[in-house]
């Protein structure tokens, strides 16, 4: 467990800043071990009072960082500097420190759509970035259930090293804590709310399309949507 530099309403802050959550993590997926990354913010602390599953996920995560300039103040007057270090604004470095050193990446939740602009965009801007698969869950995801167990194993056989979970607090917290405990090597980080989409879709990249056997196809998606290129 990473050196704890403040508490913010009793929760750890383990990283100081952007880059040092970024050689944080890519440290920690050299000991070939799941993890969870969690970005405090207010509306975290308040579901964190009232929500057992979403405590037990902050317990497990390895890395929390300030997200948010109130979280940011609050540890400033501990007499500790913190920057503002959010999940969404962890994708770009993520990304680029993925590519450099070659860490497939795996995207999870919103839309099927959104997914495959956000991979498009990405490919874009980092050309050897390796995006291994999306999944776009149901509307009814939840966890424990065999969609959770069958999207679980897509990311193990995708050979990801790096998710990036897209569900909404606390969903893709408890999601991102249920996977880590059903995985090895890899790094889960919840990235924000967005809308989950109607049905499931598995979405194979360039990097994948010529081998079905790493990627699972899961209860309930299409075959058409699975062989869907993301940058066609």
């Amino acid at each position: 467990m990473a050196k704890v530099l403040t508490r913010v309403d009793g929760w750890p802050i383990h990283v100081a800043n952007m880059e040092d959550c970024v050689n944080s993590i890519l440290k920690l997926l050299h000991d070939q071990h799941s993890f969870m990354i969690c970005t405090l913010n207010l509306d975290h602390i308040a579901k964190l009072r009232r929500n057992s599953g979403m405590r037990e996920a902050y317990r497990r995560a390895e890395l929390v960082t300030a997200d948010g300039f109130p979280i940011v103040w609050l540890a400033y007057l501990n007499g500790v500097k913190l920057n503002r270090t959010a999940g969404a604004d962890l994708v770009q470095p993520l990304c680029a420190a993925a590519s450099s050193n070659k860490i497939p990446i795996f995207l999870f939740g919103s839309t099927f759509r959104s997914l495959r602009l956000c991979a498009t965009r990405l490919k874009r801007q980092f050309k050897q970035l390796e995006i291994a698969g999306a999944y776009s869950p149901s509307k009814n995801f939840s966890i424990g259930s065999r969609e959770c167990d069958d999207a679980i194993l897509t990311i193990k056989r995708s050979g990801a090293k790096l998710c990036f979970v897209a569900l909404g607090a606390p969903l893709q917290e408890l999601f991102s804590a249920w996977a880590m405990e059903r995985s090895t090597g890899i790094a889960f980080l919840p990235i924000g709310g967005s809308r989950l989409s109607c049905g499931n879709t598995i979405a194979s990249t360039e990097n994948f399309s010529r081998s079905k056997s790493r990627m699972g196809l899961a209860s309930g998606a299409q075959p058409a949507s699975l062989w869907f290129a993301l940058f066609s």
